[in-house]
């Protein structure tokens, strides 16, 4: 009788998995948390070549609900919250995933079909205040004009929206600026583009504050701490 409730379980979860999981998102790997080793054609600013990357088609979260309707998912709409992933963990130097920025989009009511635009300054501002800035740029030209000279604000990274064939566009993650194109990190493709200029819709710069500590001294305050309190417990 045993045997029999526990294979009829076991049927039952199976096929709640089996439906629950979209065709198109099967199969589904783990992907590495870094970026794709391509080769990287410009280094304006610190970050180009230290930018953690997340996909949001890691089995990991593909199949998180990622609509107020819950009709679509990650793997699907997730370019929002993954991007701002890969932004705030590189910036701040600790690893923030995309459930945990999807959970922020859902629970603000921020996700009606795509993503809205203000979620990325809201999330800066509510989540991370004392940490991080940002500004969200609609004349492209304004956007571009900051992203090409990198030395003005060089601990900032870019997240952009531009064309494609889906009415919602699409978002990814910019390091930089070179003549009318931008230099690009694709939370979808798992690739850095080089895209024109006149590809994007609008952007945002999220800014590391200047007295934000770096993740380095953060280890060092660690560290110092450690000692004073081994010298405590000695005494």
């Amino acid at each position: 009788m045993k045997s029999t409730l526990l294979l009829i379980f076991i049927s039952c979860v199976a096929a709640e998995i089996l439906v629950s999981t979209p065709k198109e998102i099967n199969p589904l790997v783990l992907l590495p948390d870094k970026i794709p080793t391509l080769p990287n054609p410009y280094s304006g600013t610190k970050y180009a070549d230290h930018i953690v990357y997340y996909s949001q088609r890691d089995a990991r979260w593909a199949n998180m609900c990622y609509n107020n309707r819950c009709q679509k998912n990650m793997y699907q709409s997730g370019c929002a919250p993954t991007s701002l992933a890969m932004v705030v963990s590189t910036l701040l130097g600790k690893r923030t995933n995309p459930t945990k920025m999807a959970s922020f989009a859902l629970n603000a009511n921020l996700v009606p079909d795509g993503t809205d635009s203000s979620y990325f300054c809201n999330i800066i501002r509510r989540y991370y205040d004392d940490e991080l800035t940002c500004g969200q740029y609609w004349n492209v030209n304004a956007l571009f004009n900051k992203m090409a000279r990198p030395s003005e604000n060089p601990d900032a990274l870019y997240i952009l929206h531009i064309k494609t064939d889906n009415p919602n566009g699409h978002y990814l993650v910019s390091y930089g600026a070179g003549i009318d194109y931008v230099y690009t990190v694709d939370p979808y493709y798992m690739d850095r583009k080089k895209l024109a200029r006149s590809q994007i819709n609008h952007g945002f710069i999220i800014s590391r504050k200047q007295n934000t500590p770096s993740k380095q001294q953060d280890l060092a305050r660690s560290y110092v701490n450690a000692m004073l309190n081994l010298k405590k417990d000695k005494k």
